[in-house]
């Protein structure tokens, strides 16, 4: 472990501490052989997460990161040399709310005196297709937050490394939404508004974002700034349910549904009409433009250690819980 107190070693202020990207950045950088000072920020210091990482060495900071408490947000990111940035849209689905708070850590950061800003951001879907799939507000909101980051940074010589987090694997296998569902007849179906052929950047967002992170961080190609598209590994829908068959031994396979009648089932089983069209638009973004919008994959050639594949994953979870 290399968190230390030497005030020597760069601050890093670590937003979403105990969260799957925040924990995982500070994981990362305790792993490296370079010694950091880590500040985790947290709503609640108490609760055993945090109190964990406190053993740690990690400086535990509880704040509630909304506009509303902005000078205790300021507060927080005082004296930080490196700051790690995330937003979490599925707290509230409030596209612009998400991109208030964004905002408001981007200038707490600089006010502190950060000299690097690693923004954990994605795409837009509307820009891609000049506003045809408008609808992916968890998207659109990191978009804005980027586009914000990247004009107050501009000539300031604070670097800003974006930092795209890939589609967690943990979707496929804990969100009912995504998750295989029992056709009846002893075989499972992912039945979603894609083409079997739609190959995505999938990844261990819990075992592997952060080192994406710690490559922004200590890679010279990065010290300036820099983009960095974070996967584990490329496959398409098919391979997804092909391999989840095997690793668990039953017949999976991927069913694609018409665009609109996926968002019809979705508002037949209570979902609301705005999330039903984010969905929909979300899932023909990823066949129609990408994931990432035609961005290139990050090499893994650099990252500390390799990646896990899906089936890696798999054989980490238990998958009774998939097939209920």
């Amino acid at each position: 472990m290399t968190i230390v107190k030497d005030s020597s070693a760069p601050l890093v202020v670590v937003v979403g501490a105990t969260g799957i990207q925040g924990g995982g950045v500070i994981r990362a950088l305790a792993a490296s052989d370079k010694s950091y000072r880590i500040r985790g920020l947290t709503r609640d210091a108490s609760k055993p997460a945090a109190k964990a990482l406190a053993q740690q060495g990690v400086d535990v900071h509880a704040v509630n990161l909304v506009v509303e408490n902005a000078p205790a947000v300021k507060d927080a990111f005082k004296g930080a040399d490196i700051a790690f940035l995330v937003t979490n849209f599925w707290e509230h689905l409030n596209m612009a709310k998400e991109i208030e708070e964004g905002k408001l850590l981007v200038d707490a950061a600089v006010e502190g005196g950060a000299k690097r800003i690693v923004w954990s951001g994605l795409e837009s879907f509307s820009d891609a297709t000049n506003g045809r799939l408008s609808h992916v507000d968890h998207f659109e909101g990191k978009a804005a937050i980027t586009k914000y980051a990247k004009s107050k940074l501009a000539g300031t010589g604070v670097a800003f490394n974006l930092v795209d987090a890939g589609l967690y694997m943990s979707n496929v296998t804990d969100l009912d939404a995504m998750k295989p569902r029992p056709k009846g007849d002893g075989t499972y179906i992912i039945a979603l508004a894609c083409t079997p052929e739609t190959t995505l950047p999938w990844i261990d967002m819990v075992s592997d974002y952060g080192s994406f992170v710690r490559l922004a961080i200590e890679d010279p190609e990065y010290a300036k700034g820099g983009e960095i598209f974070t996967y584990g590994e490329e496959l398409s829908w098919a391979e997804i349910a092909k391999q989840l068959g095997e690793v668990a031994g039953k017949t999976v396979a991927f069913v694609p549904v018409e665009p609109e009648a996926y968002k019809e089932q979705l508002i037949s089983v209570g979902t609301p009409e705005r999330l039903a069209l984010e969905f929909r638009d979300n899932f023909v973004g990823f066949t129609d433009v990408g994931y990432y919008s035609g961005r290139p994959l990050t090499s893994h050639a650099k990252l500390y250690k390799k990646p896990r594949t899906w089936k890696e994953f798999l054989a980490s979870q238990d998958l009774s819980k998939v097939f209920v």
